[in-house]
């Protein structure tokens, strides 16, 4: 298989060069180019034909979000990839990339770090990169943009795709938890699914998006001040509430727990990585499984690498009444998350993107 023909946008010489010795390392990835700045990195998009632009954040914020627009535009077969620091800055300039089209972003190392570079950095370019060769030999993702109409059939654009299968689901007395896991793809899934909530739905909502700390503090700010008040990182012990919103912080397992008065509470822990990923939705699904016995359970899984929340999903159908829904492979950016689930045989329900906050919903109404 031909390797991925990548071009480097980094500001530092030093990160340049550590950055070009992870992609040589990899199995899936060259390094055509490198560049220090915006200019340079535009005239090589223009000169080459270039498969992935992993780009430093704060070249991003110095270029400005109509330029980057304007590369998604001008070379929409690049994958872009941001290449983000740890502070604050970088991870609003990363979140606001992906919703103006970048593929996925990895978190350099600092410097004290470098060994980190060889290793960690190497193993996430690997997982991005192969993810991306795999989509390349798939004629249903040469339409890449997740913004694209969700319903083929405008006839049937009140119908949800459906794996046929229902499970005998009941829910008399309305859900009691809504569960929600995403990855790659998974803040643009997010804001998408937010923007279209439905007013009514009255259940606490747990969501846990890989993602780094620092990032999901402001991936939840955003949807709150974009969408809807009420969503927030997960906090220690505080009681979970209907129409309530909480996002598991990166770098902890969100878990639940009870006080005295038997009232459900967050808990966030730092155990082992589930499935190479902290926070992890199974951890939080098997936790729910735990606390929720014979409870009304909806549960959502959009886009992402990997299976995490495969067995979560397992648990909660075995422990609670459990309903499903998996993205549609037309609409994910990675159809990995989904697509486990799915092959499992746990998923009810097969929606677009567009239509899953609908969807949650009439199934909160108790329509079908």
């Amino acid at each position: 298989m031909e390797k991925l023909k990548v071009l480097i946008a980094e500001q530092s010489v030093l990160n340049r060069k550590l950055i070009a010795d992870a992609v040589t390392a990899t199995e899936y990835g060259m390094v055509l180019h490198t560049a220090s700045n915006g200019p340079i990195a535009l005239e090589w998009l223009q000169q080459d034909a270039i498969d992935v632009l992993l780009l430093d954040a704060h070249l991003v914020a110095l270029i400005g979000m109509p330029a980057f627009e304007g590369i998604r535009r001008t070379h929409p077969n690049v994958d872009i990839v941001l290449l983000s620091g740890k502070d604050p800055e970088s991870a609003s300039i990363t979140l606001e990339a992906l919703n103006h089209g970048a593929l996925d972003f990895i978190v350099k190392p600092e410097r004290e770090e470098e060994r980190a570079w060889g290793s960690a950095f190497r193993s996430m370019l690997e997982s991005i990169f192969a993810q991306i060769q795999v989509r390349q030999f798939l004629p249903l993702h040469s339409a890449r943009p997740i913004s694209s109409p969700s319903v083929q059939n405008p006839a049937a654009a009140d119908e949800p795709l459906s794996a046929g299968q229902s499970k005998g689901f009941h829910h008399q007395g309305g859900i009691d938890l809504i569960l929600i896991a995403s990855s790659t793809g998974g803040p643009v899934a997010l804001d998408t699914l937010f923007r279209g909530w439905p007013a009514q739905v009255g259940s606490p909502v747990l969501v846990v998006q890989h993602m780094p700390p620092e990032f999901t503090k402001i991936l939840a700010e955003s949807l709150e001040k974009k969408y809807r008040s009420g969503i927030s990182e997960g906090v220690q012990g505080e009681f979970l509430q209907d129409g309530r919103v909480f996002i598991a912080p990166g770098g902890s397992h969100m878990v639940l727990g009870e006080n005295a008065e038997r009232k459900k509470t967050v808990r966030l822990t730092e155990t082992a990585f589930v499935n190479g990923v902290r926070p992890s939705a199974d951890v939080l699904f098997q936790s729910a499984a735990e606390h929720f016995q014979g409870k009304n359970i909806l549960a959502v899984i959009l886009t992402g690498m990997g299976n995490d929340g495969t067995r979560g999903v397992r648990l909660l159908k075995e422990a609670c009444n459990c309903f499903c829904i998996t993205q549609s492979e037309k609409t994910c950016v990675v159809y990995g998350m989904p697509k486990c689930v799915a092959d499992a045989g746990l998923s009810d329900e097969t929606v677009h993107l567009e239509d899953i906050a609908r969807r949650i919903g009439q199934i909160s109404r108790g329509e079908r």
